[in-house]
């Protein structure tokens, strides 16, 4: 098999251009985090095999794989050739030679989210409060609600005290069972910010008549304040970890609202026919994604679909 290979000013161009292009980093995810190339996606060489149909399902897909300096850059490429992959290079030097082009590495992980949270906070302005302003609110008993974007099991991880579990993609729709009245504060937090903000302003899109905030660095600015972190799962931290069903005219008013927002970002809805010829067009690839709960999905989903929680799509594009 003759292995393709790239230069780092051409993987560039292909970035920046257009057409779709797989580009994995074959090292450990937490090497990763000491500079990567933005878009890259984390495939650890060590378990290759198992990653690739969910990352990369499309065996067409153009791939260029990369690494710390290109030693382990052949090897997955012959692997990936007997997984069936048509269309594989590897970068020449790997994160090396990128570097040696002087291209710019950044650091940590879920890179083009976390840019994507700032971008939304600046452009949107999207309302944050400080961990030592909500402390005070809390200690005042002002009256106000906590609503962590998180997972349930991130939340039962660790929480700030007295939060209830109410991941992202939920809610614009369930958020206001959580409220006492018009004038709750709500305040949304994660465990650093990302998806406070995406939370926060997904609540002010969605026509939530509450004041909204997010929670400046989420838990991590909290405990770095100082303040003490709710752990475990005790009793009263599991009840507030299961989510309270919408009321049916509590929908309206999001319903109309996020609709407004995909007609004005041009999201299409795709009805029977269009998924079809979407699953018969292999010059690209689709990725099928059921955002709602694990029991949801558990009722039933269309084939195909693959369970990604919503809260994270917006986290973790790179995966």
């Amino acid at each position: 098999m003759a292995i393709k290979t790239i230069t780092a000013l051409e993987l560039e161009s292909l970035i920046d251009g257009k057409e779709e292009i797989a580009l994995l980093d074959l090292r450990e995810e937490g090497l990763q985090t000491s500079g990567r190339i933005f878009r890259a996606s984390a495939a650890p060489l060590w378990r290759l095999e198992t990653t690739m149909p969910a990352l990369v399902p499309r065996l067409r897909a153009p791939i260029v794989l990369t690494d710390l300096d290109g030693g382990s850059l052949e090897e997955g490429a012959l692997r990936l050739s007997r997984l069936g992959y048509e269309d594989v290079s590897i970068l020449e030097g790997g994160l090396r030679g990128w570097k040696e082009a002087s291209l710019e590495v950044f650091t940590d992980q879920n890179v083009p989210s976390k840019a994507f949270g700032e971008f939304v906070e600046h452009e949107r302005g999207t309302p944050w409060v400080s961990a030592e302003d909500l402390r005070e609110r809390m200690n005042s008993k002002a009256d106000l609600v906590v609503l962590d974007g998180r997972t349930r099991e991130e939340f039962l991880n660790f929480s700030i005290p007295g939060a209830f579990s109410v991941p992202n993609a939920e809610l614009p729709y369930r958020a206001r069972r959580y409220v006492k009245s018009p004038q709750t504060t709500v305040i949304v937090n994660c465990a650093g910010r990302t998806r406070s903000i995406i939370g926060a302003q997904g609540l002010i899109d969605s026509g939530l008549e509450n004041p909204v905030f997010s929670l400046k660095d989420g838990a991590q600015g909290w405990l770095l304040s100082g303040f003490k972190l709710e752990k475990g799962s005790s009793p009263g931290k599991l009840e507030r970890s299961d989510l309270l069903a919408p009321l049916e005219g509590d929908l309206l008013r999001p319903r109309a609202a996020l609709a407004s927002i995909l007609a004005e970002l041009g999201v299409g809805i795709a009805g029977d026919s269009e998924l079809e010829s979407f699953r018969a067009d292999d010059s690209r690839t689709l990725y099928l994604f059921d955002p709602r709960t694990a029991q949801e999905h558990e009722a039933g989903r269309p084939p195909g679909f693959s369970r990604v929680p919503g809260g994270q799509l917006v986290q973790a594009t790179d995966r």
